[in-house]
């Protein structure tokens, strides 16, 4: 597995960007969400005129400089493999694998570092997967569930498997059944959804 690729970047405000909040700026100078910014700041590797700053909504001044100790950019990041942690396989073919999500379990990580994500345990038995769709973290996911939500998840291991998979999510050509027990004091009861 290559290393994500860190760098320090530089950036000077320009006069249309003065009074912005700065996770906006960083936001918009990198490419990532806010969320994203956010997170950066957050993690302490962002600098305003060689100090140090966390505050996602601080105001900035036309010819301020603004430092990122390290940068990795989104689509180079990798996630972790996580060969150790269980993987249960429901079916695969020519560029494409379907895994059983637990519930609790996210679908991909946030950061690098992160362990106990699906994709990790997928990854890690399919290293190929690293790179194709969105890329980076959310590496051949063709779509997504939610953390506290079990079921059948799709991940795409070729370039060309994840388009035609995702043309067909897009498209509603993938047909997808939702079932949900529902527990009372009184009764249980199970509906189902289309």
């Amino acid at each position: 597995m290559r290393p994500s690729q860190q760098s320090e970047l530089t950036f000077v405000v320009e006069e249309l960007e003065a009074g912005s909040r700065l996770d906006a700026f960083l936001a918009g100078r990198l490419a990532v969400s806010r969320a994203e910014a956010r997170r950066l700041l957050d993690a302490g590797h962002v600098e305003l005129d060689g100090r140090p700053v966390r505050t996602k909504g601080q105001s900035i001044l036309a010819g301020q400089e603004v430092k990122l100790a390290s940068f990795t950019p989104p689509r180079e990041r990798r996630i972790t493999p996580e060969p150790e942690a269980p993987l249960s396989v429901l079916a695969c073919g020519e560029g494409w694998v379907a895994v059983d999500k637990p519930a609790g379990a996210p679908v991909h990580p946030l950061v690098e570092e992160e362990r106990g994500s699906v994709l990790g345990a997928v990854v890690a038995r399919y290293p190929q997967l690293q790179g194709v769709g969105e890329g980076g973290l959310r590496s051949g996911v063709v779509h997504r569930l939610d953390v506290g939500t079990s079921g059948v998840l799709l991940v795409a291991t070729t370039p060309e498997a994840w388009e035609r998979l995702r043309a067909a999510f897009r498209e509603h050509r993938a047909r997808k059944l939702y079932r949900a027990v529902v527990r009372s004091e009184e009764h249980t009861s199970e509906l189902q959804s289309h």
